[in-house]
């Protein structure tokens, strides 16, 4: 027992070290910080996915796209974690890589959001429970709006592009892990 707990603690010291490292934006930090995470548990999607951005982010794109990988074994069906692969491939120019990704990535593309107005009711109940965030509904308010533009533009982008590749490579591409 006592283990286990010595190795939880372990891991909440760690992570809570990961997340300071993430806070600074220092991305050489935020890869040797994630790298003490995941030497206790491998299987953190969220750890290998914000070091592949900061991987990226320190133009290493081999190292972004094996830690993107690394996490879509774990999560195969991830829109983000596909979309962030396809994307770093079609910014290469690779596009025999990026198509059955975008593929991938539009078969799982979440619906849209609820509508603003039966989320938002949760949010105003809750914020005038608490008190201390009378501005959590327009915060949230405007991050689904800009989440469903962002969606809508990717997905309307996605779809042009399979178009595209369809033409081009025809449906033989096979799908890239």
């Amino acid at each position: 027992m006592w283990r286990r707990i010595r190795q939880a603690w372990a891991y909440y010291r760690r992570m809570i070290a990961f997340a300071r490292r993430v806070g600074e934006g220092n991305h050489a930090a935020v890869l040797a910080a994630g790298e003490r995470v995941l030497a206790i548990r491998p299987e953190e999607t969220a750890v290998l996915e914000v070091m592949a951005g900061a991987a990226a982010a320190l133009g290493d794109h081999d190292t972004a796209r094996q830690l993107w990988r690394r996490a879509l074994e774990l999560a195969p069906e991830r829109f983000e974690l596909l979309r962030k692969l396809a994307d770093s491939f079609v910014e290469a120019g690779d596009h025999e890589r990026a198509y059955p990704l975008v593929r991938r990535a539009l078969a799982h593309a979440p619906r849209l959001p609820q509508p603003i107005d039966r989320t938002g009711l949760r949010l105003d109940r809750l914020a005038g429970l608490v008190g201390r965030r009378p501005d959590a509904t327009e915060r949230y308010r405007r991050q689904h709006t800009e989440w469903q533009t962002y969606l809508e533009g990717w997905v309307e982008w996605a779809e042009q592009y399979v178009e595209w590749c369809s033409a081009v490579f025809g449906d033989e591409t096979e799908t890239v892990h």
